[in-house]
């Protein structure tokens, strides 16, 4: 996804759980006001389109402001700018999409929304691992995510799935927050853990991450959520409330040691007509499968491998070969997109990589969802060698 040309966004964090009810959407609210409470410049984007709840718990259910011809300048609320769903349909709109619909509605959210210059954007990731999930977790330069889960075996095993899924895709799992972890005796302050004490502690330790915060269960996080104003904000000294300033603390030094670095970005140039560059610019091992990538002309691009292999191939052919749900039937595999519908003339405005597995081409008729992982990409110039 490419953003708005007037938005800068230094650190994207994800947080995620592998099922609803468990508190992911309440955490992401905190974190995000509890980093603008430490005055960073703070995005938070609710990619739950099934189900969007930010415009309740932060506060503001008006409909954005519009920016140009088609954009939106974000909704402010407890000094962080946010978008929903929430904030473009009304709430009784039913909102049953999938596919290429889920990746429009997220596409609109973050890419005509004006955010300005952020340090962090704080995704809510919808629960579970379809489309919508899959469509952020490709499509953003995540420094890392968060997962969100409760002590319960059941919901402990569920989110071993989105754990393997952010792997998968090469997004680092920073580690995990245990949620309704205990109940704190406002009597004698006693933690007393109703669903058990360790699940969270073993299950990190079987997957080889850390356990971030253990978040207790208080009456007052919901009530906060309900009226609008994260729990942060009001009651800071509350046992839940040092818990999620402390989580955020956490998250801040795990985003400066995070490194997010676009390992390729490629900016078409105005070349001469007959002006081409097959030889690929002098570059660093990149460690990947794909160790260069360059433009060769007007309409060609040219992609070095790590063995030495040199591709060179034209924006139109690989055009036709985008895997996208707007280009292929996601449940056929039968390609939609036909040769008459791409310009013969069709070129390049940059191309970008995509963690450290995936090349997206951004064309100049507009189309840029097509993600193209390296496997594939090698895939293609070995049958077209």
């Amino acid at each position: 996804m490419a953003h708005q040309e007037h938005t800068s966004i230094k650190h994207f964090l994800a947080v995620y759980s592998n099922k609803g009810g468990v508190g992911k959407s309440t955490i992401a609210a905190n974190l995000a006001c509890g980093m603008a409470m430490r005055g960073f410049r703070v995005g938070l984007m609710d990619g739950d389109v099934h189900g969007p709840s930010m415009g309740l718990m932060m506060g503001n259910e008006s409909h954005p402001e519009p920016f140009g011809e088609s954009g939106y300048f974000p909704i402010e609320a407890h000094g962080v700018r946010v978008m929903s769903m929430a904030n473009l349909v009304n709430e009784e709109t039913p909102l049953i999409w999938r596919g290429a619909r889920v990746h429009g509605a997220l596409t609109q959210i973050l890419n005509q929304t004006n955010w300005g210059e952020l340090d962090i954007m704080v995704i809510d990731m919808p629960p579970g691992t379809g489309d919508a999930q899959l469509t952020l977790a490709q499509g953003l330069p995540f420094a890392g995510a968060i997962i969100v889960s409760t002590p319960q075996e059941l919901s402990l095993l569920d989110t071993a799935r989105g754990i393997n899924a952010f792997r998968q895709l090469k997004v680092p799992v920073f580690g995990l927050v245990e949620n309704m972890s205990f109940f704190v005796c406002d009597a004698c302050g006693d933690e007393n853990p109703l669903f058990g004490n360790s699940a969270g502690e073993i299950f990190c330790e079987e997957f080889d991450m850390p356990l971030l915060a253990r978040i207790p269960i208080d009456p007052e996080i919901c009530n906060a959520g309900d009226a609008g104003k994260p729990l942060v904000i009001d009651y800071p000294e509350r046992p839940s409330g040092k818990a999620l300033l402390n989580l955020t603390d956490t998250i801040l030094m795990k985003l400066e040691e995070s490194q997010t670095v676009q390992l390729f970005h490629v900016e078409w140039q105005d070349l001469g007509f007959l002006e081409r560059r097959p030889t690929p610019p002098p570059s660093e091992p990149s460690g990947l499968s794909v160790n260069n990538v360059w433009q060769v002309s007007t309409d060609e691009f040219g992609i070095e491998f790590a063995d030495g292999k040199v591709w060179i191939q034209s924006a139109r052919n690989l055009r036709l070969e985008c895997p996208c749900a707007a280009c292929v039937n996601e449940w056929t595999h039968e390609k939609i997109l036909k040769p008459e519908d791409v310009k013969p003339d069709l070129s390049i405005v940059a191309i970008q990589s995509v963690g450290r597995y995936a090349l997206r081409f951004v064309f100049d008729d507009g189309h840029d969802s097509g993600l193209f992982h390296f496997d594939r990409l090698r895939k293609l110039a070995d049958q077209t060698a």
